[in-house]
């Protein structure tokens, strides 16, 4: 065995170390020289006002940091090329040590050859200068010298190898030791994009001159074959490769529409069209042309890649100029104008290509525009329509949002049920686009991505910078939703414009006024039933907390005061617009015992639920004592509440009123608990909350009669839904406890619920619920055995139980009974005692919810023998007799007769 066989030698990388280390020198040396680290103070084009000055600050904070890095770089080199050295050095010596294993391994075998020799002289001889003996001793001598030098050798070649191993650890220190000169390494620092984050930090509007040059680059090429009249197939597919995820960026499709009308944008998505039916590109292109359109109108993609360039894009959109004289905001502005002429024109699909069904009519601009935008927004759930969709012009003349809302109250597209069934499908046989305000809604609610209770689920929390952009698309959206439809436009389609057709609130249209029920169509206003408006309407409803006046400026006060405004004005508008559909007259007025509305519309009606959850209180107040029919008023503290006048009031607790119609909610639809056992567990939560603060103040003026007066018609009209609305196959309050853990995860997890929790009237229930778990609030909200279908009288004596039992719980959970007569220790320890004790192991009285029968007939005895506890149980049937009539009233006066 050779030496090289025995001592390793570490790879020879010395080479290569002088090699990176002159080219970090040389990098360093190249940076240093850049235009960047050499700048002047001169200013840079393309940027106006105080982005130039920002722009140049930032230059100059790059080249700073430029520097930096060009000494980095140079200082890396140094440490290097000495590892790089003293690589060469330690294999030099092992190789030395090769030799001296050779050397010493010859002269130990000759040596030991020679002795073996003696030993054959000697056996043949007998004679000789040595022994065997001797010789065994000669023998032993020469393998320990042997082994020692094998020793010495692998402890120098150890040693070379530690001494480099040494040398490798202090220039990884050196090195980091540099790096940390460039770096906060308590930053994220694994990838390419964190590194850059971490070296340049805020720079974005270096990053937005990047974006800038690129769109200039590829915009005039993408234009040129955009406006080809005659691409080829071949042209459209290398089109899509090249730039089709193009078409999700913000700086691109601003810069492209300064090369490409709106006209000629609409062109070339009919060239599309006009692909065969198994293009592999046909629908991914037109998808991406609707995205193209929702950000040339001020839309926003925040998927994937696309949000880092959306969120620079909205940060400077003022600023940046896309050509002289024209910023991204007024390219939106004329591109908007575009869109408004190419919506009133006719395409007539036979212009751009062969069909095989020659007869389609010709498609209005509006209706494909839809088409195309609302399946973008369909295949992209990140995309959204921004506030210049819903922003008036400087003229005062409509908004897109505004001018495609009075098209189609002029073309009633929707009335067949098939507009584009009966022109060219864009996308193959899925017509799910076919009504244009369900594009629109489609555009309109939260980016899947910021939608908290998915980030939930996923563990994370959404990206500030992104909620700032998203909260522009909130805010106009709510502004549009309690903004009256456009003057001049026929309301209630009757096909003259006439004063019957004065502007109403958006909301309030929507949701109620496109419906169209006769002989020859039936369409409830939404083409799937009301889900995505529901969804929509639901999110812009939703109240924020009131903040704490004290903790936030005057500004956000009042921005506060406007969004609570228009939130509550949604919802009531909401509530309006449902109860004009339930009420309008129409040749088909019941399917299955159902208003046709309710009927067609059920997930609209299953969505009512969780928008009007929060506002039980206002709909108790106003149904318990109307006002007027002015939807929102404001309430001291900055607060506003939803109201109506007695017409309402009868409209909504009549035969075709929104209580009998959510009767018929049953079906857990997307997940949501039935609306009308939402409602009740809100209206339980607040009234609830409501009482005990009115039970715990009674020596200060607390009046727990006035809470129950206030309560009984809304919970009436709740807990009488289900024998209202024609004999359903099971009560849902039965229902309700018979599958419990459901229900507890379905209404206890609603948004409109958790809202009703977390603010100041909801939290004291809900601490009771966290003591005595949340199934005992579901107790008393859903008793079990309460309700026999169909028989209202039945189902209010189960109503004036439930309300009994709700203050037996106050009671037990809150009284300390110190102005009885008897504690309920001694009436329970006294020797005369016969019944339950309905105490607990600690000698406390246990929660109303806890005790069995037996000890509630106890309790309850106790209560009328040794307090004045009774009284409170008195308003009750007065009450109860009060909203009974109320609602006979609303009953007769809407043509029907209430069963009793």
């Amino acid at each position: 065995m050779k030496g090289e066989d025995v001592f390793s030698l570490p790879p020879d990388t010395s080479e290569a170390c002088c090699e990176v280390a002159d080219q970090f020198g040389g990098v360093g040396g190249q940076v240093q020289t850049t235009q960047v680290a050499m700048m002047s103070t001169a200013g840079m084009p393309g940027w106006l006002g105080e982005s130039a000055t920002a722009y140049l600050d930032q230059v100059c904070r790059l080249k700073g940091i430029a520097q930096d890095v060009s000494g980095v770089l140079m200082d890396v080199a140094g440490p290097i090329k000495e590892y790089g050295e003293k690589v060469r050095e330690t294999r030099e010596s092992i190789k030395v040590l090769w030799q001296d294993y050779d050397d010493a391994y010859a002269a130990y075998e000759r040596k030991m050859h020679d002795l073996q020799q003696e030993r054959v002289d000697f056996a043949r001889t007998g004679v000789g200068p040595m022994s065997d003996y001797d010789i065994d001793r000669a023998e032993q001598s020469c393998q320990e010298e042997w082994e020692a030098t094998q020793a010495e050798l692998r402890r120098a070649h150890q040693g070379y190898l530690e001494a480099l191993d040494e040398q490798a650890r202090v220039t990884a220190v050196q090195i980091t030791a540099i790096k940390d000169r460039l770096f906060d390494m308590s930053k994220p620092h694994g990838t390419r994009e964190e590194i850059g984050v971490n070296l340049f930090g805020d720079l974005d509007l270096i990053a937005v001159q990047n974006e800038m040059k690129h769109a200039a680059q590829i915009a005039p090429e993408m234009a040129a074959i955009i406006t080809n009249p005659n691409p080829s197939p071949e042209d459209l597919e290398e089109f899509w490769n090249q730039y089709g995820n193009e078409l999700g960026n913000p700086f691109v499709t601003n810069m492209l529409l300064t090369h490409v009308s709106a006209e000629e944008l609409a062109d070339f998505a009919w060239r599309v069209r006009a692909l065969p039916d198994n293009s592999p590109v046909r629908s991914e292109l037109l998808h991406g042309i609707g995205t193209t359109i929702v950000l040339g109108t001020g839309g926003t993609n925040l998927d994937g890649e696309h949000a880092d360039e959306q969120v620079l894009f909205e940060k400077y959109k003022d600023q940046i100029t896309l050509k002289p004289g024209v910023t991204a905001s007024s390219q939106t502005g004329a591109f908007i104008e575009e869109l408004k002429t190419v919506g009133g024109a006719l395409y007539n699909p036979n212009d751009y290509g062969s069909f095989a069904v020659p007869y389609y009519e010709p498609m209005p601009g509006y209706a494909f525009i839809s088409n195309l935008i609302g399946e973008a927004g369909r295949d992209n759930p990140n995309l959204a329509l921004g506030p210049a969709f819903f922003e008036k012009p400087a003229d005062d003349g409509r908004s897109l949002a505004e001018d495609i809302v009075a098209w189609d109250a002029e073309t009633l597209p929707w009335v067949t049920n098939s507009p584009y069934r009966d022109t060219l499908p864009s996308f193959g046989p899925d017509d799910s686009m076919y009504d244009p305000m369900h594009a629109m809604y489609t555009l309109m609610d939260q980016p899947e991505c910021l939608n908290p209770e998915i980030l939930a689920e996923q563990g994370k929390t959404a990206d500030p910078a992104l909620l700032a952009v998203d909260r522009e698309r909130f805010n106009a959206v709510q502004e549009f939703l309690v903004s009256d439809t456009p003057a001049g436009i026929d309301i209630n389609h009757d096909g003259i414009v006439d004063s019957n057709d004065e502007p109403m609130n958006m909301t309030r249209y929507l949701t109620g006024g496109r419906t169209m029920f006769d002989a020859e169509s039936a369409y409830g206003g939404f083409q799937d039933g009301g889900e995505q408006f529901g969804r929509l309407i639901a999110e812009m409803s939703m109240p924020e907390l009131t903040p704490d006046r004290s903790q936030i400026s005057d500004e956000e006060w009042e921005q506060w005061k406007i969004r609570d405004k228009r939130s509550t004005g949604i919802a009531g508008n909401f509530l309006y617009g449902y109860q004009d559909a339930l009420t309008m007259e129409n040749e088909t007025d019941k399917l299955h015992g159902q208003d046709v509305y309710g009927y067609t519309n059920s997930n609209l009606r299953s969505w009512s639920g969780e928008i009007l959850a929060p506002y039980m209180e206002d709909i108790a107040i106003a149904l318990e004592n109307p006002g007027q029919d002015v939807v929102v008023a404001s309430e001291e503290g900055g607060q506003h509440r939803i109201t109506f006048g007695i017409d309402l009031q009868t409209q909504l607790l009549g035969n075709h009123g929104y209580f009998v119609d959510i009767g018929f909610d049953r079906s857990s639809i997307g997940g949501r608990a039935p609306a009308v056992e939402i409602l009740y567990a809100a209206a339980e939560l607040q009234s609830t909350a409501e009482y005990n603060t009115a039970f715990d103040t009674m020596n200060d003026g607390g009046d727990p009669d006035r809470v129950i007066e206030k309560w009984t018609p809304l919970k009436e009209a709740l807990f009488t839904a289900s024998a209202d609305s024609h004999d359903q196959e099971h009560a849902f309050f039965d229902r309700a406890n018979r599958g419990k853990k459901d229900l507890i995860k379905m209404v206890m997890g609603a948004n409109p619920l958790q809202y009703i929790i977390e603010s100041n009237p909801g939290k004291y229930v809900i601490g009771q619920g966290q003591s005595v778990g949340i199934p005992a609030i579901l107790d008393i909200v859903f008793p079990t055995d309460t309700v026999i279908v169909g028989n209202q009288s039945q189902s209010h004596i189960a109503l004036e139980k439930e309300m009994e039992a709700s203050i037996y719980e106050t009671i037990s959970t809150r009284s300390t009974f110190e102005d009885a007569d008897m504690s309920p220790q001694e009436f329970c320890y006294d020797e005369d005692f016969t019944g339950v004790p309905f105490l607990d192991d600690d000698g406390a009285v246990k929660p109303w919810h806890d005790m069995s029968d037996d000890e509630r007939a106890s309790f309850k005895e106790y209560l009328e023998n040794h307090t004045d506890y009774g009284e409170l149980f008195e308003p009750i049937q007065e009450e109860m007799m009060q909203a009974k009539d109320t609602r006979a009233t609303a009953f007769a006066a809407t043509g029907a007769e209430r069963s009793s």
